[in-house]
């Protein structure tokens, strides 16, 4: 009889997806169904060794982000197996899988019925048993379709809907939201809402008269009795979100309706494995009933883990491999069974490759290598006199502190880990404290409020002070304003471990101890008031001398022993952070030189109509246009009109398209001067020129596959159309064209980063300056945020994702709805991120979002 390994290993590795893998589904004959990022859902069936992609369907045009596999016979009229994918494009497609067999390749396979009717993202699907389809949606609402029909909407939630399910008795619907909350539904009639987690709802399963479990962003599963009346069973393990779970078909058994209430235990009629989990800390864990018995580990975030059934002949049984989707583009299977582990030295690679990501050598002495300077840093003078900066070198950590008088920095010493991760040596010294029966290296007393109550925070060395203080506000429903001074009373009371003398004392004090934050004059208050600006729009906040760099996290230095937080903390009214811009940003720079030797250039080697080539006299009263706005001495605008009815006449119809950018950098260099710029608005209006069309159109309307230069001009071009309302006024009705068309980047070309950049920056300075009041969001800010949170996640020069952060920062900071947005995007991930840069600002802005608005 075969043998089975106690834990799950690598089995088969499926590639063919060319982005985030977010949903898997299977059928009972084995057939894998993938959904993902790059647009496609894709069909895996098993060969010899592996398995292989055998049809791509690619019918829905943005993100797939939901997916239902439904056995034959179920949905009338379909008497073969269906696929339901959904979509960010609003589309439900219904895939007959007879359909698609029976489609050659090289043909396109379409879906067999197109459900049309949500508003935002569809993520999520169930069946019920008399084959009506159930579908879920970020537009906050569930609906039933029959027959291709709607026949009604679930509405009630106040946040997207992330999962929806059927449970055991065939009619029940149930839903999972953003808003924290499960709702129960018989029909259209809501008949339970229950207050399920601390954060997101993000799945669901079915189980046994009619229980359900469920995930969230709280770290935490939960398992409910019927009709969600109570927890009868917590799943506690992953350390960041949980997307999926599922249970097996022996959680899934029909069980008497009179135990439906029985609290889960080991010894109940749950057989084996119930549950496979999987989560934001890039792990899958499996559970038997609330034990969790085997987790599995990934190289990135894993969106979806189910189950698939796998045939065993020498029992003639059927056994269950567990399958993911990870955003690492690749779907695996993994399998206790020794004879479908995959090749040794796959295996043996796919083991360095996660022992590569061991989270312990992300710090140097319990502090995250992130959150450490670059050795460049110190090219850099100290922002005060004695700052300390902890940099890294390498692999190892270098404290250095700033002397002012002497315009140095100074090396003090070097940071060590405490104990070595390849010794059996315990840590002497400090005793640990605990809080019921767990353990902490220390734990805080917190007070909130006049009535003296005081709230525990647990901490052990290495812990997030923003999450721990995150954790205690949502557990309690204090206000987000609570979350940063508690933070940093965290931060303010941390003490030193003591090792023992068998290590290396850390020299970074005079007495032999490392304290991570030395500064003085601490202030409870986050908001600052905004220095005063006192230049003109143009003014550039991110290269100007003057760059506004948040101060480090400082002291308290009323009380050095303080080991209470009390309400003389709490945060004052509100006001705007001090990162806060609200001036649009300008691109000034240009190369007279060279523009006009590329002019020339041109002019000589590529336009060989004589008509239409540029004199000598032309080109020097470009330069002199140039050199008199560079010198603020410019004449009236009728001296250089010529140059522009070249511009628009002779270069713009009759010049290579690819070798116009010269001629759009002169223009946008015009903006600059607010006075000749309306002079030059009034000249296009006069001569009926659609300045902001023609220019788009030699762009190719900004398609990724222009020429990178225009695209480079024409984004620069843009930007400085934001400098005034005559120029602004033009944009207007191409806004969403633009915003669209930038959307469509995959990747942004290094060359075209920091126009791409400061494009969206302007508009959501425009946006919020033009904003009125309205419960509904326009297509502008839609656009806008989807395109802020994609592209932060890119890896990016800090420079660049710096203004991509601001420009998410003033859309948080000014509506409230867009914030709702934000956080139905998961641009809570990529602020999780920034707070831990080594770059200040990116860190201030990171932790101040994560405080106020994505806790």
């Amino acid at each position: 009889m075969e043998e089975q390994e106690t834990k799950y290993n690598l089995s088969a590795v499926l590639i063919g997806h060319e982005n985030d893998v977010k949903c898997v589904s299977v059928f009972l004959n084995g057939t894998i169904v993938t959904a993902s990022r790059d647009f496609t859902v894709k069909l895996w069936r098993k060969t010899d060794k592996n398995y292989e992609c055998y049809k791509t369907l690619k019918a829905h045009e943005d993100y797939v982000q939901g997916l239902k596999t439904v056995e034959k016979g179920i949905i009338p009229n379909f008497p073969r197996e269906v696929i339901i994918s959904g979509s960010k494009d609003k589309m439900i497609y219904v895939w007959d899988v007879d359909v698609i067999d029976s489609t050659n390749n090289d043909q396109e396979i379409r879906p067999t019925l197109t459900l049309i009717g949500h508003e935002g993202t569809v993520v999520c699907f169930d069946v019920l048993s008399n084959g009506d389809i159930v579908s879920g949606s970020w537009d906050k609402t569930g609906r039933l379709w029959r027959n291709g029909e709607q026949k009604f909407t679930l509405t009630g939630h106040t946040a997207a809907v992330w999962d929806i399910k059927v449970l055991s008795d065939g009619f029940t619907i149930a839903t999972a939201s953003a808003d924290k909350t499960i709702r129960l539904w018989r029909g259209a009639t809501c008949t339970h809402t229950i207050q399920a987690h601390e954060d997101c709802v993000r799945g669901l399963t079915p189980l046994s008269g009619r229980r359900f479990a469920s995930c969230a962003n709280d770290n935490m599963c939960k398992i409910w009795s019927e009709n969600g009346e109570k927890v009868i069973g917590k799943l506690f393990g992953h350390e960041n979100y949980v997307y999926s779970i599922a249970g097996n078909k022996d959680s899934k058994k029909e069980q008497d309706e009179n135990n439906s209430n029985i609290p889960i235990q080991k010894s109940s009629n749950f057989l084996g494995v119930n549950f496979v989990t999987s989560s934001e800390d890039k792990t899958v864990k499996v559970w038997r009933d609330t034990e969790c018995i085997d987790t599995i580990l990934h190289p990135k975030t894993v969106w979806s883990a189910t189950w698939i059934p796998v045939y065993n002949p020498e029992n003639e049984s059927y056994e269950e491999d567990i399958v993911t989707a990870c955003a690492d583009y690749i779907v695996r299977i993994f399998s206790r069974s020794r004879n479908r582990i995959i090749d040794a030295k796959i295996l043996d690679e796919y083991k360095k490759t996660l022992a590569a990501q061991n989270p312990n050598s992300t710090s140097i002495g319990g502090m995250d290598k992130s959150k450490m300077y670059s050795m460049e840093s110190l090219n850099l003078p100290g922002k005060t006199n004695d700052e300390i900066r902890v940099c890294l070198n390498g692999n190892h950590a270098e404290a250095y502190q700033w002397k002012s008088t002497q315009g140095v920095w100074i090396k003090i010493g070097d940071l060590v880990d405490l104990v070595d991760p390849n010794s059996q040596t315990q840590i002497s010294g400090t005793p640990k404290e605990k809080i019921g029966d767990k353990e902490y290296d220390q734990v805080f007393d917190i007070i909130i409020d006049d009535t003296g109550q005081k709230y525990q925070v647990g901490y052990n060395n290495g812990d997030n002070p923003y999450t721990l203080a995150r954790d205690l506000v949502m557990r309690n429903n204090f206000s987000h304003y609570f979350i940063e001074p508690i933070a940093k009373h965290i931060i303010q009371n941390i003490t030193p471990t003591t090792i023992s003398d068998s290590f290396t004392l850390d020299p970074f004090t005079s007495n032999e101890e490392y304290y991570p934050f030395q500064e003085n004059n601490y202030q409870p208050e986050i908001f600052q008031t905004m220095p005063t600006n006192t230049g003109n729009d143009m003014e550039d906040p991110f290269t100007s001398d003057d760059d506004y760099v948040p101060s480090i996290l400082q002291k308290d230095t009323h009380n050095e022993n303080q080991q209470e937080y009390t309400q003389e903390h709490s945060l004052k009214e509100k006001q705007i952070p001090d990162f806060y811009i609200d001036k649009f940003v300008s691109i000034t720079e240009i190369d007279i030189n060279t523009l006009i030797e590329i002019i020339a250039s041109t002019n000589s080697d590529l336009v060989s109509n004589e008509e239409y080539k540029i004199s000598s006299l032309q080109i020097s009263a470009i330069k002199e246009l140039l050199e008199d706005l560079s010198s603020n001495s410019l004449k009236q605008f009728s001296h250089y009109q010529p140059i522009f009815d070249f511009i628009f006449n002779i270069s713009f119809p009759h010049w290579p398209s690819e070798h116009l950018y010269p001629f759009i950098d002169i223009i946008r260099f015009v903006m600059l001067d607010s006075s000749f710029a309306k002079s030059f608005i009034s000249f296009i209006k006069k001569s009926n020129i659609d300045l902001i069309s023609q220019i788009l159109n030699i762009g190719g309307q900004l398609s990724t596959t222009s020429p990178i230069k225009n695209t480079k001009m024409i984004l620069r071009f843009i930007s400085n159309l934001f400098l005034i309302p005559e120029t602004l006024e033009l944009l207007q009705p191409h806004k969403l064209n633009i915003l669209n068309s930038t959307s469509s980047f995959i990747n942004i070309d290094p060359f075209i980063q920091i126009e791409f950049s400061t494009l969206y920056l302007n508009f959501a300075i425009e946006i919020i300056r033009s904003q009125k009041e309205s419960k509904y969001l326009s297509k502008e800010e839609i656009s806008l945020v989807t395109s802020i949170t994609k592209f932060s996640q890119m890896d990016l020069p800090e420079n660049v994702l710096h203004r991509f952060l601001s420009a998410g920062a003033i859309l948080c900071v000014k509506n409230n709805n867009l914030v709702e947005l934000f956080n139905q995007l998961d641009f809570g991930k990529t602020l999780e991120k920034a707070s831990k840069s080594s770059n200040q600002q990116i860190s201030y802005i990171g932790n101040y979002l994560l405080s106020n608005f994505f806790f």
